[in-house]
């Protein structure tokens, strides 16, 4: 890992073209943000016909290597990379050489005078191996510091990996202490403003403002830990379904969830034939077309890992919203695997991969709350 670079950030898009990642590509962003590096995001994003959030179905990583800069304008970038929808982590972009040996025919077809001849190299004419050098882009551990922490937080999700996350932290507001000085009030009052604008985007960003003081009254660096990265939502899923609890019905129990960016929901379900159903409802970016051709390609659905046909799922799609409704096996709670925490198509094509697929972060708060369920299923008398 090496140090950022010192200039303005920069922005490329990296891609991973070698045959087996047709689709791995991300945008390395590498240097300090300044005034204007907000802008010179929207041109970046435009210059690559990537302003349209519908142009990238799954999403784009957004990859951080920073020491910092301008905490207003790292905000501003965080807001535009979440308006398009853009994952990030924090790792260093690299090219890295790759040998590529290429066969070349160096015995063409021959007259057979030329064939009867004889040379040194009679038995290895058959061709002769040619190495090329090309590189090829790979993320490797990187660091993001002070202000770039600001524009990682602007991530739809966020994952730190195995890069490294530095902050100079602040004292907390109501610490009024080492502010006698003219000076020491102007920085403080500046420090104040900045708190201000933190907990008013970390209510955007969905993570917990009391980062911005962690260890501050150390001279050094804040370094999260794994920890710290986790419990105040640094890293963040957006689309996993969270914690269970059970809600009674007019006649039955059933259990729901939701996301954690509280978008999408799920239901656990039964009916008077003890046939159990999980709904799940939220937001899509595909058209009635791809659900079409989703259902027309995937014949299986793996859920906790049980298959389930697909013509067990039912799907409504209304208005930027999709319904799935999924008929579950009549199998035992024992087949529910908690250690497979998916719903998701079998051998689905790239282009489709975000149908139907789902994650699950309390599998066994699921299968509590699924016992009671199904021993209150509405009555078949009623």
């Amino acid at each position: 890992m090496s140090e950022p670079p010192g200039r303005p950030m920069v922005f490329t898009l990296r891609k991973v073209d070698d045959g087996q990642c047709p689709t791995c590509r991300w945008i390395s962003a590498e240097g300090n943000i300044v005034s204007d590096t907000p802008s010179q995001f929207t041109h970046f994003l435009e210059e690559n016909k990537l302003d349209d959030p519908l142009s990238t179905k799954n999403g784009l990583l957004v990859s951080f290597h920073s020491d910092g800069g301008d905490i207003l304008a790292a905000i501003a970038l965080g807001r535009e990379i979440r308006k398009h929808n853009f994952d990030t982590t924090i790792a260093e972009t690299i090219d890295k050489p790759v040998n590529v040996i290429k066969v070349e025919n160096q015995n063409p077809e021959k007259s057979p005078d030329q064939n009867s001849e004889k040379t040194g190299n009679e038995n290895n004419n058959s061709g002769l191996a040619a190495n090329t050098i090309k590189s090829t882009s790979e993320r490797i551990e990187g660091i993001c510091r002070e202000a770039c922490l600001w524009a990682f937080l602007g991530g739809r999700a966020r994952n730190v990996g195995n890069g490294k996350l530095e902050l100079r932290t602040y004292r907390p507001p109501l610490d009024g202490a080492g502010t006698s000085s003219g000076q020491e009030v102007s920085v403080r009052q500046q420090q104040l403003a900045d708190i201000a604008y933190i907990a008013d985007y970390s209510q955007e960003m969905g993570f917990d403002p009391l980062i911005a003081f962690l260890n501050w009254d150390n001279a050094n660096s804040h370094v999260f830990s794994a920890e710290e990265i986790r419990i105040y939502n640094i890293d963040f899923s957006p689309d996993v379904i969270g914690k269970w609890q059970l809600a009674p019905t007019a006649d039955a129990l059933v259990a729901i969830a939701i996301s954690n960016d509280k978008k999408t929901s799920a239901r656990l379900y039964c009916d008077s034939h003890k046939t159990t159903f999980l709904e799940i409802s939220g937001p899509t970016r595909f058209t009635a077309e791809n659900f079409q051709n989703y259902q027309q390609t995937v014949s299986t659905l793996t859920i906790w890992g049980m298959s389930v046909a697909m013509n067990r799922m039912q799907v409504n799609l209304s208005e930027g919203r999709v319904v799935y409704t999924i008929e579950l096996p009549k199998t035992s709670l024992q087949d529910w695997h908690v250690d497979v925490p998916y719903l998701k198509g079998e051998n689905v094509p790239e282009t489709l991969d975000g149908i139907a697929n789902v994650e699950f972060s309390d599998m066994p708060g699921l299968k509590q709350a699924a016992r009671f369920v199904m021993a209150n299923c509405p009555s078949s008398l009623r």
